[in-house]
């Protein structure tokens, strides 16, 4: 646990306060709320969100890690045991359901609402549902929203039509985390909750205790999707829009059970009041329905339910193993390309190389191949290649593959060459056989790398007659490279007089 972890009370949540705020800097927030509610008033009038007992409104998650420092970087298996609390408490299958007091055990109920990690991204790539983003800053506060931009050194949100974004991050001023009503701007839309409070499972930096079962979340994507605080966010006269949900006059803390307020006994362990997480075990049937009105048709929540036909998937993303690795000698005796093909999920890979016998060398590799020009003659190498993944991890590596590299031709069967008299006097006559039409390139390469003769030869799929002059060639050593569709030979003569 962090020293100076103790929260005050009124840190609990600051949705309703963030909401004060917006509103001052959008006033045009306020005829958009209004037209919210009047849409909840006629959906629940007209009893629209019942549903059949095997429906299930499923809205797509990302969660946005923004980390100053390794101690903030919530790990994935604590981002995972969030979304199982999510989708418990929201289905009513949590197992501290059992301890609703009998008072409210006849209200509480499944919201029929759950959660998916993104399975694609806003640009159709293949997704964990987690984005990690490095930052400079120490702490956001919840009034400025600078976690929910990337020149902030936050993290941009996805579109709200389609995905419900949870920033998890440092917030500063001791508060839990916040929530934007419907009705809000598009790119501020979503769920804030810091590092220290996010799901139930064990890790370096939390989650610390009272706040450690993972209901900070449940509260506030409560306030996603439209409840309010069981009191009204008032006294006994102001109503959180709920009708079996007991007045209050203000918020509970720790588990007071018997806590009366307003005449009447209150719900403290709703997920909407501000008692500790181990206290927080129910909604009510009311406030599901009101949840619900939001994703229905016309709802403020609606478009994002309807994404997960395309943005949730049954088939989790997975760090594949590269596939068919192959080697192609480019330049004998010194280069070759290894390429393979690429995983939908890679963000990189990793090539290992070594010298038969010899130590393995790890090269990263952001595409699907890559040239290396270190090789010598007659050795043999060896290579291999993972993905990496990011959030998935890494695959195992591909099966070794082998190479020998030649001393002086391309080695591809598409290509061969003789050259001869050899020695030559005026002129050396070149057969290129290709099995492909179009054009060659000839080179003559004396000894010190220099190209003394360049010429473009018509290959028309077979063998094909070169006379090339080397009358003005002085004596000595010669090379003759062809090249087409970057496939080289190479042979060597001599000229004599």
């Amino acid at each position: 646990m962090l020293a100076g972890s103790a929260l005050s009370a009124q840190d609990r949540c600051h949705s309703t306060e963030y909401m004060d705020v917006m509103m001052q800097q959008h006033p045009e927030m306020a005829i958009e709320m209004a037209a919210i509610e009047e849409h909840t008033r006629q959906v629940l009038e007209n009893g629209a969100t019942e549903r059949s007992a095997s429906a299930t409104y499923t809205i797509p998650v990302v969660f946005h890690v923004i980390y100053n420092g390794s101690s903030q970087n919530v790990p994935d298996n604590v981002i995972l045991g969030q979304l199982d609390v999510l989708n418990e408490d929201f289905g009513a299958y949590n197992v501290d359901i059992s301890t609703v007091i009998p008072a409210f055990s006849g209200i509480y109920a499944d919201a029929d609402i759950q959660f998916c990690l993104a399975s694609v991204d806003p640009s159709g790539n293949p997704t964990t549902g987690i984005t990690r983003t490095a930052t400079s800053v120490s702490s956001f506060s919840y009034t400025g929203n600078g976690m929910k931009f990337n020149s902030s050194g936050g993290k941009d949100a996805w579109p709200r039509a389609d995905y419900l974004n949870i920033w998890v991050c440092r917030l500063s001023g001791g508060v839990l985390g916040f929530a934007q009503f419907p009705g809000g701007p598009a790119n501020t839309d979503g769920v804030v909750v810091d590092y220290r409070y996010v799901g139930r499972d064990s890790w370096t930096s939390g989650p610390l205790s009272p706040y450690n079962k993972g209901r900070t979340l449940t509260h506030e994507v409560g306030h996603w999707l439209n409840l309010r605080h069981i009191w009204g966010d008032g006294g006994c006269s102001v109503d959180d829009g709920v009708a079996d949900t007991p007045l209050s006059s203000s918020p509970n803390y720790g588990c007071p059970l018997s806590s009366t307020r307003c005449s009447s006994l209150d719900n403290v362990q709703n997920y909407m009041d501000y008692t500790n997480d181990a206290c927080m075990v129910m909604f009510t049937a009311g406030q599901g329905a009101r949840m619900r009105a939001t994703l229905v048709p016309g709802g403020s929540r609606a478009s994002a339910a309807n994404a997960s036909a395309t943005k949730c998937s049954s088939v989790v993303p997975t760090c594949d193993v590269p596939t068919m690795p192959s080697t192609a000698i480019l330049s004998a005796p010194t280069t070759a390309r290894v390429s393979w093909v690429g995983v939908d999920a890679a963000i990189n890979y990793t090539v290992q190389g070594r010298q038969f016998g010899g130590a393995w060398r790890d090269v990263l590799v952001s595409g699907t191949g890559r040239n290396f020009n270190i090789f010598k003659a007659n050795f043999t190498y060896e290579w291999r290649v993972r993905s990496n993944c990011g959030a998935l991890g890494t695959s195992d590596y591909t099966a070794i593959q082998s190479f020998t590299m030649p001393a002086s031709r391309f080695g591809v069967s598409s290509l061969a060459m003789n050259v001869f008299p050899n020695p030559a006097s005026t002129h050396l006559v070149i057969d290129l056989n290709s099995e492909k039409s179009g054009s060659a390139e000839l080179l003559v390469v004396d000894l010190l790398g220099q190209i003394v003769r360049t010429e473009q030869v018509a290959v028309d799929g077979g063998l094909t007659r070169v006379q090339l002059d080397v009358s003005q060639l002085n004596n000595g050593s010669y090379f003759v490279q062809m090249i087409q569709d970057g496939e080289r030979v190479v042979s060597n003569f001599h000229v004599v007089r």
